[in-house]
């Protein structure tokens, strides 16, 4: 099955793209030919649009996901598609089955071992509620093997079921399931739509726990087994799943921004999107706010998951890639002040 990512097909060069545009000077100049003498060229009045930005009163055009394609159709319907799409976990990355004890015993995890005699850091990812159910226990095979693979660390996925009473709770248990398994590792943690959600409130609830244990420490006391999150990523997370139901719009944002305060340097992956679209939503602003360390990376905007189905959404690699280096700066090399672009130092 060829690999697609439901894209629309591009415009035809010179091709009006919406109603009532109009031709300027130099728009039907030859490639490449000069516009007449004094007259900006057809780059220069681009550039100039570009900055000056959006007309006052004309509506913004949103950007979102194409519509679905025949292949998003068949990976919603085919089991068969959805395997095929998905892609398999790495050669050489063995796993390990476990279970939460109680009161979360219908969790599952599972761990991604690179090969190696010892972890160099561990990443507990909760995938996205949709890819469980539709992959079961192939869900984040290639996204875990892979991270496992090139980073040479164990990957604990975590599937929560929908019959766990305290999701929240849940999630923080398996973080901390993960440090007691590794406590020498680094820790992070990573998650995708609403599983991005489950790891964000994970790491606020590791975060209120380590504040309560310094609190309660005194001199010469052992630290307890509170788990320390050194980075969190979060792929398209479900932003009204992290932010809870607001009373009015203003508490959304005051609230969210203390609630954000105090976590670990975070990568956010999203679809592009304008301005306009985010509004009080912009996750990367309000952690910004809140004083965290962030770095946001948009991709172009696609039905489908590139986390869940690799095989179907073009930039898969690359966003792969930006993953993969933001965890090993954090957990392998502890080398941001080196890149200057991250905002994340």
């Amino acid at each position: 099955m060829k690999a697609g990512n439901d894209a629309p097909e591009p415009t035809e060069p010179g091709r009006a793209t919406e109603p009532g545009n109009h031709t300027e000077p130099g728009d039907h100049a030859a490639p490449g030919e000069p516009a007449a003498p004094g007259e900006p060229t057809r780059a220069e009045r681009s550039r100039a649009r570009a900055l000056q930005g959006p007309t006052p009163g004309k509506p913004v055009k949103p950007v979102g996901p194409p519509a679905a394609g025949p292949r998003t159709w068949a990976v919603a319907h085919w089991a068969v598609a959805a395997r095929l799409s998905a892609a398999p976990r790495p050669s050489g990355v063995t796993v390990a089955d476990s279970r939460l004890a109680e009161p979360f015993a219908s969790v599952d995890v599972r761990s991604y071992h690179p090969g190696t005699e010892s972890a160099r850091a561990v990443i507990v990812y909760f995938p996205a509620s949709a890819e469980l159910d539709a992959l079961r226990h192939r869900a984040g095979e290639w996204l875990c093997g892979s991270l496992s693979q090139r980073l040479g660390v164990v990957v604990v996925r975590v599937a929560v079921g929908s019959g766990v009473v305290d999701a929240h709770q849940a999630a923080y248990a398996a973080v901390r399931w993960a440090a007691a398994e590794h406590p020498d590792a680094p820790l992070a943690i990573l998650g995708a739509a609403d599983g991005g959600s489950l790891a964000a409130r994970a790491a606020m609830i590791a975060r209120d726990e380590n504040s309560r244990d310094e609190l309660r420490r005194g001199p010469g006391d052992t630290p307890t087994a509170t788990p320390h999150l050194l980075r969190q990523a979060l792929i398209a997370p479900d932003f009204s799943l992290i932010a809870g139901p607001p009373a009015t719009a203003e508490a959304l944002v005051t609230s969210l921004v203390a609630r954000l305060s105090e976590l670990p340097p975070t990568l956010v992956q999203r679809a592009t999107t304008t301005s306009a679209q985010l509004a009080d939503e912009n996750l990367a602003v309000l952690l910004r706010e809140a004083g965290v360390a962030v770095r946001e990376i948009e991709y172009p905007p696609t039905v489908l998951s590139w986390a869940s189905y690799p095989r179907a959404v073009a930039h898969s690699g690359r966003a792969l890639a930006d993953l993969e280096a933001f965890f090993r700066r954090g957990l392998i090399d502890d080398g941001f002040d080196i890149v200057p672009a991250w905002n994340v130092h």
